[in-house]
């Protein structure tokens, strides 16, 4: 895990300057050989991934692995990858869907309010208070 750690932040720090991610980005990196890309997209998921599953949104099995994780938000986005005006649409709001889509927690799918993207709001956990 610390080289996933040690790679992510190596990349973004030289990403730094690129602005968000956009959805054909995201999954150019996906399809990369590029240890250094693909472990980019690793950190970029988990990160989305713990902070969905942190406030009760998503409900990811412990024994998942990380690759487990990427390679199905990769495959739910791949299917929408030759609509005309997904290239340049960030990738973290449909990073989130894709999330919510895959490990929605048992007895609750998604609604229609869960299709518009909200910016989450910073609710500090009364345990670190």
């Amino acid at each position: 895990m610390r080289k996933y750690l040690a790679l992510t932040l190596l990349f973004l720090t030289t990403q730094a300057s690129a602005g968000f991610l956009s959805y054909k980005a995201f999954l150019e990196m996906a399809d990369s050989s590029s240890d250094v890309k693909t472990t980019y997209i690793h950190g970029y998921v988990i990160g989305i991934a713990d902070q969905l599953q942190d406030e009760g949104h998503i409900c990811i099995p412990a024994t998942t692995k990380v690759k487990q994780v990427t390679s199905r938000v990769v495959e739910l986005l791949q299917i929408t990858a030759n609509q005309p005006d997904a290239a340049e649409l960030p990738a973290g709001p449909l990073v989130h869907m894709a999330l919510r889509n895959a490990y929605a927690c048992a007895g609750r799918g998604m609604s229609d309010n869960d299709l518009k993207y909200k910016s989450p709001k910073f609710k500090p956990r009364k345990d670190f208070l």
